[in-house]
């Protein structure tokens, strides 16, 4: 599994969930199973007020052995065939469903995914809007703040060393992605918002 991994169910009275200042760093090649948790920071469900900063992401790879002939892996939307799966940041459920304004904020994270494995795919942070109401997590449809202070815009961001390889056009790794049908905003400031 990831990092830190947040669950709880929607509608419970979680609130202020804090993730700062750490690091961490995933091993592709620990990945076995379809069912491994591959982010290094997940959170789900109905929590409100979730300020995630100033962590460094990393995910690092080997070559993939023969344990992962099992996973099921994919195809990138550009016809890329990965194993492997992974996000820096992963949101499923419905996080801050009925919190504050700026209640997601992912503010001057950093990411890094020198050294991945060829069939691999990853997203720096992924939006998952997926109904999950049936695990009674919900789904996630709130705006999402992303900061960075040293960048005027998101674009610069994304483009910017903090985004390691993730700001490289190709095809397996993903800036800011979205799954599911997100209705929300991604929002970008200059300035920590929480």
């Amino acid at each position: 599994m990831g990092g830190v991994t947040y669950s709880v169910v929607d509608g419970s009275s979680s609130t202020g969930l804090t993730i700062k200042g750490n690091t961490f760093e995933g091993a592709i090649d620990q990945i076995h199973n379809d069912n491994d948790i591959d982010s290094l920071i997940l959170v789900q469900g109905g929590v409100e007020s979730v300020n995630i900063s100033d962590n460094t992401l990393e995910w690092k790879g080997s070559k993939l052995s023969d344990t992962h002939a099992d996973l099921t892996g994919g195809t990138t939307s550009g016809g890329y065939v990965y194993k492997v799966y992974t996000q820096g940041i992963h949101l499923a459920g419905d996080v801050n469903g009925g919190g504050t304004t700026h209640g997601i904020a992912l503010q001057n994270n950093v990411f890094n995914t020198d050294d991945v494995d060829p069939n691999y795919a990853s997203d720096a942070v992924l939006l998952d809007a997926n109904d999950y109401s049936s695990l009674n997590l919900g789904t996630l449809s709130s705006d999402v703040y992303i900061v960075d202070n040293g960048s005027v815009d998101l674009s610069t961001y994304v483009a910017s060393a903090d985004f390691g390889d993730y700001n490289i056009a190709n095809d397996e790794l993903g800036d800011i992605m979205s799954s599911g049908d997100y209705t929300g905003t991604v929002l970008f400031s200059m300035t920590d918002v929480m």
